[in-house]
């Protein structure tokens, strides 16, 4: 007979160690180094997710035998068959941060980068040059002094309110770490019914 057991990202967390998914790592022979980055994405993680089930064991017996969930300590110190399944999991989880943490810090770095240029002005520069001498030039009319007709206007004006434009930058930042967090979910998370 086969008796499946579940896991939570929060059991499977060791919630002494530091950092944000070093804490999920260290416990199984693994070290990260998160950044800014990953620590907030495991605090969306785990207040999303953290109580939900990411892996499971299968556990072998007689059907006549009543067999008791095993903790994470003993699977740690006495049943190596099923720490190497673990294992397994939680390097799979490693390899999806490396490979997600690109992207995702690539557009948050751009939302942060830019943000002070959101809030800019929107400006229109038209300018109308006319020249009827035979004079010609080699950098256009700005500088020429023979131009018979030379105007530039330069408008700026808001596309919206200052808050309204706040909220919609702090949105779009915001929602990268919930995409990022989602697709973790996506990814990891089992729901047995």
């Amino acid at each position: 007979m086969i008796t499946r057991y579940y896991y939570t990202m929060n059991e499977l967390s060791d919630i002494y160690a530091t950092g944000g998914f070093n804490k999920l790592f260290v416990m199984w022979g693994s070290q990260y180094t998160d950044d800014q980055y990953t620590n907030s994405l495991f605090s969306d993680v785990q207040l999303s997710y953290g109580d939900d089930f990411i892996m499971y064991i299968d556990v072998y017996h007689p059907m006549w035998e009543p067999v008791e969930k095993p903790t994470v300590q003993q699977i740690l110190s006495d049943y190596p068959q099923y720490k190497k399944e673990f294992v397994k999991q939680i390097n799979k989880i490693k390899h999806w941060l490396d490979e997600s943490k690109y992207r995702y810090e690539k557009l948050i770095n751009l939302y942060e980068d830019n943000a002070n240029k959101l809030m800019d002005k929107v400006e229109t520069i038209s300018s109308t040059q006319f020249n009827d001498t035979p004079q010609t030039t080699v950098d256009g009319l700005d500088g020429d002094n023979y131009a018979t007709t030379y105007t530039k206007n330069k408008s700026a004006s808001d596309l919206s309110t200052v808050m309204s434009r706040l909220d919609e930058i702090r949105r779009a930042w915001r929602s990268m770490y919930e995409e990022w967090s989602n697709e973790f979910g996506s990814t990891f998370v089992i729901y047995n019914d």
